[in-house]
């Protein structure tokens, strides 16, 4: 007979992320409570928020802001160097000094093409690399909501998830499982 899972800690496929959406810090609070009186680590506690003053309220636990909340900066950044490549390139080969409209025109149009793809480059680079609660509270939460979650490890003892669950029901939260990011 093998160990069962309590003895070998889960398996990754038996590790869902448990999470919660609550109107405000107060709910959060109450929720954050009811999970280390439950024994999991605020290592394993997460909050998702837009605010920084929420996040900055939860300083002992992963505190998040939600997914695609760099998109903006990424796209700029992207664009910018989209640009000075575009300008750069457009000058080394000389379509900017020539008198001819037609290179004048596509001289110009390589700066702006490439602003375009380093601007959609820079917001994909930024996409993938979210936790998957944070993707969650991007796509569901509405604004000002908080999302508290639990994400598990493979190793972590196999009850936490049950008690992650049984402090969510005992403050009426409805949980929701997501799969691993």
């Amino acid at each position: 007979m093998s160990p069962s899972a309590t003895d070998q800690g889960m398996r990754r496929s038996d590790t869902p992320t448990r999470a919660a959406l609550v109107d405000d810090t107060r709910a959060a609070d109450q929720l954050v409570a009811a999970l280390r009186r439950a024994g999991l680590p605020d290592s394993r506690i997460t909050i998702i928020s837009d605010t920084e003053e929420v996040r900055a309220h939860f300083p002992h636990v992963n505190a998040r802001p939600s997914a695609g909340n760099r998109t903006v900066g990424a796209v700029i950044a992207g664009a910018i160097a989209g640009i000075l490549i575009g300008l750069g390139g457009a000058a080394l080969a000389g379509v900017l000094q020539s008198g001819d409209r037609a290179q004048l025109l596509i001289g110009a149009l390589i700066p702006f093409t490439l602003a375009v793809v380093g601007g959609f480059l820079g917001a994909m680079m930024t996409r993938g690399g979210e936790l998957e609660s944070a993707n969650f509270h991007d796509q569901e939460a509405l604004p000002g909501q908080i999302l508290v979650a639990v994400e598990l490890e493979a190793d972590d003892p196999a009850d936490w998830l049950a008690r992650a669950q049984e402090a969510f029901r005992e403050l009426g939260a409805r949980s929701v499982a997501l799969p691993r990011g």
